[in-house]
């Protein structure tokens, strides 16, 4: 019967097995055994044995590796005669080279061949045991936990010299079988050395593990037995580099420093803790905190200022027993209380005014280094710290922008005020000097907040200084030479000079707020034009254009009567006037003297005035445009364009440009036009009416015959009806039937001979003389043209009763 740790069928079989044959099979060998002996057999002898038949064949697959799981040996321990099972799993492989070696360790009668193989690892382990000491089976576990690898090295080293197979052996996870042991210590009441007098009650819970050592003091069976034992080895106090700090928030460390002692003094049990695990503190306090309080603090003046203190206070490690021990109140509190004993000695004879950049730095210095004196006195540290006063004058100190919106200036001449808005850029050194100007203005009042009245002193210094250089200067000077106008489209300004008004107003302005303000750190100005006038006069002299005209009745020498006057038409466009001329527009009015009616007035009547006694051809030149001539004089039209840019120059301050001439006619010119244009008319007139009198009488003829017919077909009837014996009335029937049937077959060539002598309406002629003064007169009909009057209508013929 197999061992328990024997399988009915060993993975082993797959390299080493016994056969009854040798065969060619590449990979694998074959060694011969003597059955009694167990000596190998070579090929001289191979005969004497096969004949003896005392011959086995062992049959070894060479270079394969076999896995050997799930394998278990019992070894006693020789100390305490104790057993231990150990579990693990081998792989082997057989060579070529160690191939009789391996049948010669393997092959055996009494043993399959993985027995031979377990019975090699199990007295390798044993021997290992006992060269230890191994003091019981945790003991024997526990070394080779602690030594797995050199335990694992030695073992295939055996295998390997005992069998000739190459071996890897690995231990299975060891779980201990009760090896490992946990339980709960509580209410372990200990103190730091920081602070022996906050002891603490600490729950515990461990778990102990074989430590490999000899067991020279058994440990309890009993929970409470080995907690006993956990309190004894701890004692009151925890170890000395363990403070009150980490109780509160480094429980790990805590732990860790309890896990070395413990294991010390449980070494002579053979027990080490494996894991320590306390319960954990909720600390009274935080750590860190970040906290910000506001003192207020009144001056000589009776100013009030509040000062703003923010800080991060957090305990120190080794200083927290001793803060512990002060039993002081909330950190905001204390902050709030430091910080009020601090500022009074750091605003010594100082007041609000005296608080520029560098004394609000002396007096924050100070303030920061007693709140960390007090501080490091009650085992607390501060960092950062920030103590500033909360002053709203202060953004005086640094660049601050002051906006002087469209103000208007008076000049020297009074004709034009001036319109342009400040920009200041202004940082102060300190307040004194226009607090104290602003004091003499307000008086004894201490007002809160002097930003107002500090800007509003800017203004009016900056102001003054404007008004004191604009008095000074011609308002023609202003609008010319304020300095380069400048468009938001135009790329490339002017660059400024001297002689510009703008420069000599930033140089004052600038100069008066360095001698009134101490002598600021920066001081920028610049100045904007608004000249709300200038830009609606700009708009009114755009909005002009196009300028239209019309000039009648203009008299070119040579002309015979009044017929013979001209009429010019003419389109120009306004262009801005300079700036040298705005101030004159100003002083006349402005927007009110560019009205479209005026303008259009002095336009008309400069260029009657122009255009009056010169020639008609110059006059209907004017047409031609502005090419110039090929002698160099310029055409009538660039002269009419000169004079009227002249004349509105003189008069509105700006030019204009003509752009377009038409010439009309005269009123000889348009009688001519107007015969001409009666002849076709009269043509057009004559020959509607004849086709309207051809129309008219081909219709009467229609209507005569039809009144024939009618009588002609009335005496039929009455023919019909009259006896054939009275033939005397027969006969004048018959007689009146052919009249009327001649005077029916008359009609038509009578008809047609009178349609082409219908009379012509009366035709209109022009008597020259009479045409030339501006006279139209009908002339006489035309006696020989006239048409004879057309013959009356046949009358219609009665019924004669008496046929």
């Amino acid at each position: 019967m197999p061992s328990p740790s024997t399988p009915l069928v060993s993975p082993l079989e797959s390299i080493f097995r016994k056969v009854s044959k040798e065969r060619e099979r590449q990979g694998y060998a074959y060694v011969r055994v003597d059955r009694a002996t167990n000596e190998i057999v070579t090929d001289s002898s191979v005969l004497k044995w096969i004949l003896a038949r005392t011959i086995d064949i062992y049959e070894v697959r060479l270079d394969h590796r076999v896995e050997i799981y799930d394998a278990v040996e019992t070894v006693r321990i020789f100390a305490t005669q104790e057993k231990a099972s150990i579990g693990f799993h081998i792989s082997v492989t057989a060579r070529s080279s160690n191939v009789r070696d391996i049948v010669r360790a393997l092959a055996s009668v009494e043993q399959s061949p993985h027995e031979r193989l377990m019975e090699i690892v199990r007295e390798a382990i044993k021997r290992a045991a006992q060269r230890i000491n191994a003091q019981g089976p945790d003991g024997l576990l526990v070394n080779i936990l602690a030594a797995r690898e050199a335990w694992q090295q030695e073992i295939e080293r055996t295998v390997a010299d005992k069998t000739g197979l190459e071996a890897i052996f690995i231990f299975d996870p060891i779980d201990g079988g009760g090896m490992v042991r946990s339980f709960t210590v509580r209410n372990v009441e200990l103190s730091t050395r920081d602070a022996p007098h906050r002891p603490y009650p600490l729950t515990l819970t461990l778990t102990l593990e074989p430590n490999g050592q000899s067991v020279i003091e058994p440990l309890a069976p009993s929970d409470q037995m080995r907690s006993d034992r956990i309190r004894h080895l701890l004692g009151r106090q925890l170890p000395p580099d363990v403070t009150l700090y980490d109780l509160w928030y480094d429980m790990p460390r805590v732990e860790s420093a309890l896990l070395k002692l413990l294991s010390l003094g449980l070494r002579p049990t053979g027990f080490a803790v494996a894991s320590l695990v306390i319960q954990p503190i909720v600390p009274p306090i935080s750590r860190e905190e970040q906290l910000r309080c506001v003192v207020a603090w009144k001056g000589r003046a009776g100013r009030t200022l509040d000062f703003s203190v923010e800080a991060v206070v957090r305990l120190k490690r080794e200083e927290t027993g001793r803060f512990d021990a002060l039993n002081l109140a909330s950190r905001q509190s204390w902050l709030q209380s430091e910080a009020s004993r601090a500022l009074p000695i750091a605003m010594h004879a100082r007041d609000f005014e005296d608080l520029n950049l560098s004394e609000q730095a002396t007096v924050s210095e100070h303030v920061v280094r007693q709140l960390r004196e007090a501080a490091r006195a009650t085992g607390q540290e501060i960092d950062p710290v920030v103590a500033n006063v909360l002053l709203p004058e202060n953004k005086w100190l640094q660049p601050q922008r002051v906006e002087i919106g469209p103000t208007r200036y008076p000049t020297r001449n009074s004709l034009a005020d001036a319109e342009f808005s400040i920009s200041l850029t202004i940082q102060l050194k300190t307040l004194k000097g226009i607090i104290n100007r602003v004091r003499l203005k307000v008086g004894p009042l201490a007002p809160n907040d002097f930003n107002q009245l500090i800007e509003d002193e800017i203004v009016h210094i900056a102001q003054e200084a404007a008004r004191e250089v604009m008095w000074q200067t011609e308002a023609a000077d202003y609008f010319d030479n304020f300095e380069p106008w400048v468009f938001p489209d135009d790329p490339d300004p002017t660059p400024e000079t001297s002689r510009h008004v703008g420069f000599r107003l930033r140089a004052a302005i600038s100069r008066a707020l360095k001698r009134n303000l101490d002598d600021p750190e920066v001081v920028e100005v610049s100045l904007r034009r608004i000249d709300d006038a200038v830009t609606k006069i700009y708009q009114s002299v755009l909005a002009l254009n196009p300028i239209t005209l019309e000039v009648k009745d203009i008299i070119a020498t040579g002309n015979r009567s009044a017929a013979d006057n001209l009429t010019i038409a003419m389109t120009a466009r306004a262009r801005l006037p300079a700036a040298n001329r705005l101030a004159g527009i100003v002083s006349l009015g402005g927007t009110t003297i560019l009205e479209r009616d005026r303008v259009a007035k002095v336009l008309h009547d400069a260029a009657r005035q122009f255009l009056q006694f010169r020639s008609k051809a110059d006059i209907l030149g004017l047409v031609k445009g502005h090419q110039p001539r090929s002698d160099g004089t310029p055409t009538a039209f660039q002269q009419l364009s000169a004079y009227l840019a002249e004349q509105t120059l003189k008069i509105f301050g700006f030019e204009v440009e003509l752009n377009h001439v038409e010439a009309g006619y005269s009123l000889a010119m348009q009688v001519e036009r107007e015969r001409e244009q009666l002849a076709v008319t009269e043509e057009k007139a004559r020959n509607r009416i004849l086709s309207e009198d051809i129309e008219d009488r081909a219709n009467d003829t229609t209507n005569q015959r039809n009144q024939i017919d009618e009588h002609i077909r009335v005496l039929n009837a009455r023919l019909l009806e009259v006896d054939t014996s009275d033939t005397e009335r027969r006969q004048r029937l018959v007689d009146a039937i052919a009249e009327f049937r001649k005077q029916r077959a008359g009609l038509g060539s009578a008809s047609y001979a009178a349609l082409a002598e219908v009379r012509r309406p009366a035709s209109i002629r022009f008597d020259r003389d009479a045409a030339e003064d501006g006279e139209i007169v009908p002339a006489e009909p035309d006696s020989a043209n006239a048409a004879p009057a057309p013959a009356p209508d046949t009358p219609a013929p009665t019924e004669d009763r008496s046929l």
